[in-house]
């Protein structure tokens, strides 16, 4: 399973500045990995580790902005089309470690 965080933070102030960053900090300590400028990926082995993860996570959200975080399974998001550059390409696909053979 896939957990998607998406968010549009302001960025306007020095002080909304400095949480925009934090938000982004902890995505990234925690293991997401950005896929755009707002939106992180992480793979999760099970519904039990998602929840903990976003239990983490809710401690770092900002006060201000829109945070929205979707659990996707590896289906949803392998019939997903990216394109780069106007070029069709593969969504991300689960770490190797965690492929069972």
């Amino acid at each position: 399973m896939w957990l998607m965080v998406q968010f549009d933070v302001p960025a306007d102030t020095k002080v909304q500045c400095l949480a925009y960053r934090r938000l982004r900090r902890e995505l990234r300590f925690l293991g997401f990995e950005p896929f755009q400028k707002s939106v992180y990926l992480r793979w999760e082995e099970a519904d039990s580790s998602a929840e903990t993860t976003l239990e983490q996570l809710v401690d770092w959200l900002p006060s201000e902005g829109t945070v929205a975080v979707l659990k996707l399974s590896d289906r949803t998001l392998e019939a997903a089309v990216v394109y780069e550059n106007g070029v069709p390409g593969k969504a991300p696909e689960p770490p190797a470690e965690y492929i069972l053979c």
